[in-house]
């Protein structure tokens, strides 16, 4: 935990460079790699520490609270490397017997398929969100096994991370450090030992030798979902921390407060944003003792696994509502989510699709309006096509974002939808205009 928190003054120094590269930089990876954030669920017997689930969560928080893409990216590989102790001795000797620095990436989700073939299996398929792999030397990916054409079997395949080919698909509007892209296969020949059967090892069968190591006696599905929530609670420990200090020496707008922190409907968001972080850590930290405390008598039953399961939901949740009730932070969500690039697909929609007649946003010719928000959103898929004038400013938008926040009324009667003055769906609570005017 001291080397993890000694990491974060890197990590919010590179935060940004993350964001922009859209790959974790490399000098924080190695500093990662230093710290032993990518070998904590590795066996001691390869250089590891062989730690725990609580651990794994406390660091990756404790990173999360400097950068989201550090904190996931590092969790990732610590798991998936946990998951390359579950296959057969040979296929743990071919990743960490070479490499006790081995990093694993990978995706669960049975998206490719193996055909059976002499001596293991030819594998084909394509996995999207692989978090990590740019600095991966291992993949772990999910396969429907089939012989004779019939899928016999679920598994969980490793392949080096050389076989793999790498479709650059991760535009998103924030973490985009973790580099989350597709991977693809075509006819990759996986030898028998590298393939690990999930139901079988979902219910608790082992097919690794080392006993006596219980951490890899952890219930399957409860691992691998609590692992992904300490990075939540990292950001929302970052955003509740922002608010509070910037309250400290920020006023509040069309107020007599110097200081944000002395308003009282300030401080009821901060202590709300508090309790909601407080109850996602409770839950969290209750569930992830109750997998380590089981890993050494086998896997837990359906009830305590269900029962985790809505614990980490919840938890995850709690982080989420209390960024969204801090004000400082709910402006950048809603930032996020207005400039957010679309898809290549979804922007040619929104720019020049074809238009079914006169409406919001649309020419009476049937060609939709480029407002300047919408040029940048389409510009870089060179979609925005001849230059349009620019839209005039956004009349009151102070009051807009106010109006967005207030409830319906019944009794105010409907306002013209023509004129210069109104702006077309401006309000998610009106039809065709904010009412502002």
């Amino acid at each position: 935990m001291a080397r993890a928190a000694a990491l974060r003054p890197l990590l919010r120094e590179h935060a940004g460079r993350g964001e922009t590269e859209r790959v974790v930089p490399a000098r924080v990876v190695d500093a990662l790699g230093e710290a032993g954030v990518f070998r904590l669920l590795t066996p001691r017997r390869y250089g590891g520490l062989e730690t725990d689930l609580r651990t794994l969560t406390e660091v990756s928080e404790t990173l999360g609270a400097a950068d989201g893409s550090s904190a996931w990216t590092g969790m990732i590989i610590a798991v998936t490397n946990w998951l390359a102790c579950l296959f057969p001795d040979k296929a743990q000797e071919e990743v960490f017997g070479a490499d006790p620095d081995a990093r694993v990436t990978g995706v669960a989700a049975p998206t490719g398929t193996a055909e059976k073939a002499p001596g293991g299996w030819r594998l084909s398929g394509r996995w999207s969100y692989n978090s990590g792999f740019p600095y991966a030397t291992w993949a772990a990916v999910g396969a429907l096994l089939k012989d004779d054409g019939a899928v016999v079997d679920q598994a969980l395949v490793l392949i080096p991370a050389g076989d793999l080919a790498v479709e650059d698909a991760w535009h998103m509007a924030g973490m985009k450090g973790t580099a989350g892209n597709t991977l693809t296969a075509q006819d990759v020949f996986v030898p028998e030992h590298r393939v690990l059967s999930l139901p079988a090892t979902a219910e608790g069968a082992r097919v690794r030798s080392h006993t006596e190591e219980t951490l890899y006696g952890s219930t399957f599905g409860p691992m691998l979902l609590l692992c992904l929530v300490g990075p939540f609670l990292g950001l929302g420990r970052a955003a509740l921390d922002t608010v509070r200090e910037a309250a400290a020496v920020k006023p509040l707008s069309f107020t007599t407060h110097s200081r944000q922190a002395d308003s009282v409907g300030v401080q009821i968001q901060v202590a709300q944003a508090a309790l909601k972080l407080e109850t996602a850590r409770l839950h969290t930290y209750d569930a992830v003792d109750a997998v380590d405390r089981a890993a050494p008598s086998g896997p837990l039953d359906y009830p305590a696994r269900a029962h985790i399961r809505a614990q980490a939901g919840y938890a995850a949740q709690q982080a989420l509502g209390a960024i969204e009730i801090l004000p400082a932070e709910r402006a950048r969500l809603v930032r996020l989510r207005r400039h957010a690039p679309a898809p290549a697909h979804l922007a040619r929609r929104r720019c020049r699709g074809p238009a079914r007649g006169p409406g919001p946003g649309r020419r009476p010719g049937g060609v939709r309006q480029v407002t300047p928000g919408r040029r940048r959103a389409c510009e870089p898929h060179g979609l925005t096509g001849p230059s349009r004038a620019a839209a005039p400013p956004e009349p009151f938008p102070l009051l807009r974002r106010m109006a967005a926040w207030l409830p319906p009324r019944d009794d105010v009667p409907p306002r013209p939808t023509g004129g210069p003055h109104l702006r077309s769906g401006c309000c998610p609570r009106s039809r065709n205009s904010c009412g502002m005017a």
